[in-house]
């Protein structure tokens, strides 16, 4: 079980130092060319505040604010067996660390984290993943564990919720495969992998904003898109989830996860999509945007491109009785610097930036909002004060007026919007 532990004396000062010193509509979009170069001399649209340090001195690789605090943004970082939530300081250029809470296997390492809400019980959450292949439920206000989501068979690389649903959780596993869950009862409702699954370890999935598709980027080199939506059987085994609440929401804790309503989760072999005509190496980050796709490898470089004809919808011709293997190339955006894996990629809430760090401490910005394509090279890239290690993951507030980056050093960067 986790338990909550504090800071040391120094870690503590540093937080105290640090505090001095929508869901929106995707819409369709189209794209014309367009090769505007980087503009290294131009306002950057986000301004480098602070760094402070996490006191374990080892590699954070994830970070995720909550969706659901608008107001006062929160986020949580996840690196060796510790997951900590933090507040943006009101006061000053840092960070307020609120809660930090290690787990009791020392060999436990995480590697993802997401938000949920949990309407049953009005409690906030957090969901971690990592190397046990145990996916942590952490009530964010009391630290207690809520719940454990066991099933996968190695490490979870990845953890998202669904857009639509915040019990609803979505992980990415080294046993190929990636699982949809529910974070109350435990239920795994959905197993995507096997026959025409992927023949490598899963490092990121995403889902579109209707929750109705997932994506899967995988070591084997593919990029999968998998239909969980209406007549899928994971919606039927999502409401089947959520009325095994209501039936043994008075049972104890114990006899709850005995009394299980659903059924075997769906095992769903066959994805819409699938194509290795993208990437010629590992991919270890995919983001689904409006009918297109972004995915990067350890080619140093992500791609922008999609399944099917450029008027298709997201699957392209793809159904349940033929997976669609045509893509459109649309822009390669060369990143230097990041042909080691597990380094993450994120499009800010508003969408008007993509924004990537890279194994010299740099981060990338790249507008995606001007109605052209994206440029070949980053529009800006960022700098922080004294790091110059790898930048695992960035992050957004809702707003999206706060970025965060974390890195290999156990920092943690705060930027703000500035344009």
């Amino acid at each position: 079980m986790l338990s909550e532990r504090e800071f040391s004396s120094s870690e503590d000062s540093e937080s105290e130092d640090s505090q001095s010193s929508s869901q929106y509509h995707r819409k369709n979009k189209k794209w014309s060319k367009s090769s505007s170069s980087a503009r290294s001399n131009a306002k950057t649209p986000f301004k480098y505040l602070a760094t402070v340090y996490e006191g374990h001195k080892k590699t954070i690789y994830g970070v995720a604010f909550s969706p659901y605090l608008t107001v006062n943004p929160h986020f949580a970082t996840v690196g060796e067996n510790r997951v900590s939530i933090y507040a943006i300081a009101k006061d000053g250029n840092g960070v307020r660390l609120l809660r930090s809470f290690h787990d009791s296997a020392k060999n436990e390492s995480f590697f993802a984290i997401c938000w949920g809400y949990d309407t049953e019980n009005d409690v906030h959450v957090v969901i971690a993943g990592g190397n046990r292949g145990i996916i942590r439920v952490i009530n964010v206000v009391t630290g207690e564990l809520v719940n454990s989501l066991i099933g996968h068979g190695d490490a979870v690389n990845d953890v998202r919720v669904f857009p639509n649903d915040s019990m609803i959780v979505a992980s990415a596993s080294k046993d190929f495969t990636a699982r949809i869950w529910n974070i109350h009862n435990s239920a795994c409702l959905a197993i995507l992998g096997g026959v025409e699954g992927h023949l490598d370890q899963v490092i990121s999935v995403d889902f579109d904003a209707s929750s109705e598709y997932l994506a899967s980027a995988s070591m084997d080199h593919t990029i999968k898109l998998w239909y969980v939506g209406k007549g899928s059987g994971v919606d039927r085994l999502v409401e089947q989830s959520k009325a095994d609440l209501k039936v043994n929401y008075g049972f104890s804790p114990l006899l709850r996860n005995l009394i299980q309503l659903v059924d075997f989760p769906a095992e769903i072999h066959y994805p819409r999509c699938c194509t290795r005509d993208i990437h010629t190496n590992y991919v270890d980050c995919v983001r689904i945007f409006h009918r297109l796709i972004f995915s990067k490898s350890t080619e140093n470089e992500i791609v922008l491109w999609k399944f099917g004809d450029f008027d298709d919808m997201l699957a392209g011709q793809g159904n349940k009785l033929k997976t669609e293997t045509c893509v459109i190339h649309f822009r390669q955006l060369k990143l230097p610097e990041t042909n080691m894996w597990y380094i993450k990629f994120e499009i800010d809430p508003l969408e008007k930036y993509l924004v990537c760090g890279n194994q010299k401490g740099e981060i990338h910005v790249w507008e995606i909002n001007n109605g052209s394509l994206p440029s070949v090279k980053s529009n800006y890239v960022l700098r922080m004060k004294d790091v110059w290690c790898t930048v695992r993951q960035v992050a957004f507030s809702p707003c999206g007026q706060h970025m965060i980056a974390v890195a290999d050093d156990a920092s943690i960067s705060r930027f703000i919007r500035q344009v």
